[in-house]
C-alpha cells in the first residue's frame, strides 16, 4: 500500500502554520519551559475561542527577557449573546459591570505565569477585513447565492457554514478554519448526513463562483459516521488539489473528533495556487 505524504513536510519552504511561535532559550531547562508554556497557552486560547463562538485564523506568540507579545486573528462564527466576544460578565469585582473579553485572557494569562512577565495582547477579527476587501459587484452575487441556497437556510448551521467558506475561499492559509468547525459540529450533531449533504452543496456554488480566489478543496473524514457500528470514510473534492506538485500551495490541516461513539478523523487540503 503505498504511503500518504504529508502536505506540510513536503512543502516546508511554501506552507505556514497556524500558529507562529519565537523564544530563545539558553538552556535545556529554559527550552523545556517555553516548550510547556506555550502548549498550555495554545490550548487555553484555543478553548475560550471555541465556548464564545470564534474560530482562531492565526496566532503570533514572540516571547523576550520580560515581556509575552501575543497577536491572533480571529473570526466569529456565532452572534449568540453567551458567545459573544465584546463583553463578558465580570463575577467577582462587580456584578453588575461588563468586562472586556482581552481583559479576561490576560488575567488568565498572568495567572498562569505567575506576574512574572508584561503580556501584550492584540485581538484582529477577519471578518472585518473580508468585508472591506470585497467589491458591491461580490456583495450582490454573495446575496444571489444566498437566494439560491435558501432552501437550507432553515438549518441552525446554514448561516455560519456558508460564512466560513466564503472566508475560506478569500483568505490565505485558511485550511484549519475550515476544519476546527467541521470538528465543531460533527461532535455537537447525532446525525450527520445532513450536515455533510448541505456542506457539499455550499462548497459546489461557492468555489464555483466568481467570489472564490482558491483553486479546489478536499475534505476526508473517516469514522464511525452516523453512529454506525463500523468506520467508514467520506470524502469530497470540489476543483483541482494537486497533492503531488511541489509548486502548489497547499493549506492542510487535520483535526480529531470525539464522540461517544468513538473518534472521527478529519482532514482538510484547501489549493490556494498553482504555479
Amino acid at each position: 500500500m503505498a504511503q500518504k505524504t504529508n502536505p506540510i513536510a513536503f512543502r516546508l519552504a511554501a506552507n505556514k502554520e497556524k500558529w507562529f511561535i519565537k523564544y530563545q532559550a539558553k538552556t535545556q531547562e529554559e527550552y523545556s519551559d517555553y516548550v510547556y508554556k506555550n502548549v498550555k497557552i495554545r490550548e487555553y486560547l484555543e478553548n475560550i475561542f471555541n465556548i464564545f463562538g470564534c474560530l482562531i485564523h492565526t496566532a503570533f506568540l514572540k516571547w523576550t527577557n520580560n515581556k509575552l507579545y501575543i497577536t491572533i486573528s480571529y473570526v466569529v462564527i456565532s452572534n449568540t449573546k453567551q458567545q459573544s466576544l465584546l463583553k463578558l460578565p465580570e463575577k467577582n469585582i462587580n456584578n453588575d459591570r461588563y468586562l472586556h473579553f482581552s481583559t479576561v485572557i490576560l488575567d488568565c494569562l498572568r495567572g498562569f505565569t505567575s506576574n512574572s512577565i508584561d503580556i501584550v495582547l492584540t485581538l484582529r477579527k477577519q471578518n472585518i477585513n473580508f468585508k472591506s476587501n470585497i467589491t458591491k459587484f461580490q456583495i450582490n452575487y454573495i446575496k444571489i447565492l444566498k437566494i439560491q441556497l435558501r432552501q437550507f437556510s432553515k438549518y441552525v448551521f446554514f448561516k455560519p457554514l456558508f460564512n466560513i467558506l466564503l472566508l475560506v475561499s478569500r483568505l490565505r492559509n485558511s485550511a484549519n478554519l475550515l476544519a476546527q468547525y467541521i470538528t465543531n459540529e460533527l461532535r455537537l450533531l447525532k446525525k450527520h448526513d445532513l450536515f455533510l449533504f448541505v456542506l457539499k452543496q455550499l462548497m459546489l456554488r461557492i468555489l464555483k463562483s466568481k467570489i472564490s480566489k482558491i483553486k479546489g478543496i478536499k475534505v476526508l473524514i473517516k469514522g464511525r459516521l452516523n453512529n454506525r457500528p463500523r468506520a467508514s470514510s467520506w470524502s469530497l473534492v470540489v476543483g483541482k488539489v494537486p497533492l503531488q506538485t511541489i509548486n502548489a500551495e497547499i493549506s492542510y490541516n487535520q483535526k480529531i473528533v470525539y464522540t461517544k461513539n468513538g473518534t472521527l478523523g478529519i482532514k482538510v487540503w484547501v489549493s490556494e495556487n498553482t504555479l
